[in-house]
């Protein structure tokens, strides 16, 4: 940890390395703070504040496009090196990424190339729309994202976070070259980005390798006049609750809370991701007296999950699995929630928790995948990762169990999943 190795390349680029003496695997990561939930961007240069709608599913559309580049595809080159790619678009960034144990530098190399070389035409957009068509199709025959989705719109009225990553068929059908490379300008610029590298490496090696494959046209690069417009959310919910009948043997339910409570504060916005996480262990875990009385009673199964998540513009708390009897499980998580607002709560579990959630972060630096994204997930949020040290420290019994008041009924949503053939 006192080793960690970080500059900015003189585009802007922040770059953070992370050596690991002895491992073999080596892993790299490139991101960029442009997600699916930053479809509408504002232009700048206008006196009056106004908002431009992009299509939906276009970061995800983007990722997609660029492997395809003019000389060819980025992962036929990878299979070459014996590398291990991928990339992924979330709601607030998208991120390129590979792991190998050997062709380090190559591969890293052209991971830098092909994210600074779009190459969009009309061909093959349109050949990538039918591709991605097919993909949204598969995403509306699975059960597991129709549920989701479903309770992201029960919670959001306008937030972004409420459509389709990937858009629909008739959204990425309104996608051209012109308005990929107008967003690719806009967000895909070294100081919005963040490169992340993880190995057994040598950190002048990596500086050369970042200084030789950073092109001249990023050091300089113009922007495009425009930035992310922020869509005003509502404090309430738009949907209490959504029905969806599907090819399933067993009834699947999602609920949860919406938590409007943001500030600008990074390492507040970190200690409260923390405190909850516990909060919800301390009550939902599978130690904790509630799933223990709720499977013994057949009510839950394996499949029961709690999860709090805090991303830029959004945070949500949300529960959920399968159920044949979900509007029991949700009365009794409700009760759970209700008796703890008023004291049945435990500073014995809270401290054998607190622990282990500790102890789960110092092992996550075990793996270089994990380390990367902790790292790159550090830096998207504007802290430190040295910062979560001291963070544990802070958290105390009283701060967790101030979180219960997030739990707010009047903020809360239901979706669920029924076999085609029931009532």
């Amino acid at each position: 940890m006192d080793k960690i190795y970080e500059f900015n390349h003189k585009s802007g680029l922040p770059v953070i390395f992370i050596p690991k003496p002895g491992f073999s695997e080596r892993y790299a990561m490139f991101t960029t703070k442009f997600g699916s939930a930053d479809s509408c961007l504002t232009n700048l240069n206008l006196s009056s504040v106004g908002k431009m709608d992009v299509p939906q599913g276009i970061a995800h559309f983007l990722e997609h496009k660029l492997f395809e580049q003019k000389d060819g595809d980025v992962m036929s080159e990878y299979a070459k090196m014996g590398v291990r790619p991928n990339a992924f678009t979330s709601s607030t960034q998208t991120s390129y990424l590979f792991s190998c144990t050997n062709n380090f530098e190559p591969a890293l190399k052209l991971l830098l190339n092909y994210v600074q070389n779009p190459y969009f035409t009309p061909e093959n957009v349109d050949k990538e729309k039918g591709i991605i068509g097919q993909e949204i199709n598969m995403y509306l025959d699975n059960p597991d994202s129709v549920i989701y989705m479903n309770f992201l719109r029960g919670l959001y009225v306008n937030n972004p976070v409420r459509n389709d990553i990937a858009g629909s068929i008739e959204s990425i059908s309104a996608i051209t070259p012109d308005i990929l490379y107008l967003l690719y300008n806009t967000f895909y610029t070294p100081e919005n980005m963040v490169l992340v590298i993880v190995g057994d490496e040598e950190p002048s090696e990596i500086r050369r390798i970042v200084e030789e494959s950073m092109e001249e046209q990023w050091v300089n690069r113009n922007s495009t006049g425009y930035a992310p417009y922020n869509v005003t959310e509502p404090m309430g919910i738009f949907e209490k609750y959504t029905e969806h009948k599907a090819e399933v043997s067993t009834p699947s339910f999602m609920f949860g809370y919406k938590d409007n409570q943001h500030f600008d504060d990074p390492i507040y916005l970190a200690k409260k991701e923390i405190e909850v996480k516990i909060l919800l262990e301390m009550l939902f875990g599978r130690c904790s007296d509630f799933y223990g009385s709720l499977y013994s009673e057949g009510i839950i199964n394996e499949s029961f999950y709690s999860f709090y998540e805090l991303e830029r513009g959004f945070a949500y708390t949300a529960f959920g699995g399968e159920s044949r009897e979900s509007s029991r499980v949700i009365e009794r998580i409700q009760k759970r929630i209700h008796e703890a607002k008023h004291g049945n709560i435990s500073e014995t579990d809270f401290s054998r928790i607190k622990r282990g959630s500790y102890g789960s972060f110092i092992k996550g630096f075990n793996s270089v995948e994990g380390v990367c994204r902790l790292y790159t997930n550090a830096a998207l949020a504007d802290v430190s990762v040295f910062d979560y040290f001291s963070l544990y420290d802070k958290i105390d019994f009283n701060s967790v169990v101030k979180r219960i008041k997030l739990f707010d009924e009047s903020k809360s949503a239901i979706s669920v999943i029924k076999p085609e053939n029931t009532d």
